[in-house]
């Protein structure tokens, strides 16, 4: 009789570890998940006051004062979808923050209509459709020569070299 509440009590304890290791990894798992989406969502622009967006161009809440570009024009809040509208200035805006990080503080807002980059001091740069390196290039080394507005929709049909 002693015998056989020993081998009960040393199953009840053996099935307690069971479950509390079980519960530890599926937890230890679902904070990994949490703590990669958190990452993916780092604001690089505002729609609105409560409504930024990544890298990827999809839309997110947040509650935080950010100091970011506005994006102005006329498209639809999807959130957690990649909205092809603002994925060229989620392109734009990614490259001015990797290649001219002291730029990126003075762009007041973007306008998905023609891609225009608004300045703080009233300057625009009209980057138009592709190239965008290559335009962003041009406009930066020459921002201090631009007096309104600089127009780099020209460069947006290269021909190709033979």
């Amino acid at each position: 009789m002693l015998k056989s509440k020993k081998k009960i009590r040393k199953r009840k304890i053996l099935i307690i570890f069971i479950l509390i290791f079980s519960f530890g990894f599926l937890f230890k798992n679902k904070v990994k998940n949490l703590g990669a989406k958190k990452e993916n969502f780092e604001a690089i622009a505002k729609i609105n006051e409560n409504i930024f967006m990544n890298e990827e161009g999809k839309l997110f809440k947040g509650f935080e004062k950010l100091n970011l570009p506005y994006i102005k024009g006329n498209f639809k809040i999807i959130f957690d979808k990649r909205i092809s509208e603002l994925y060229p200035c989620a392109e734009i805006l990614k490259i001015i923050k990797l290649y001219y990080p002291e730029f990126f503080d003075s762009i007041e807002s973007i306008d998905i209509d023609n891609y225009k980059i608004i300045f703080k001091n009233g300057k625009t740069g009209i980057i138009g459709i592709g190239n965008f390196e290559r335009k962003l290039e041009i406009l930066f080394k020459n921002y201090k020569y631009i007096k309104d507005e600089n127009n780099l929709n020209f460069l947006s049909f290269e021909k190709k070299e033979e």
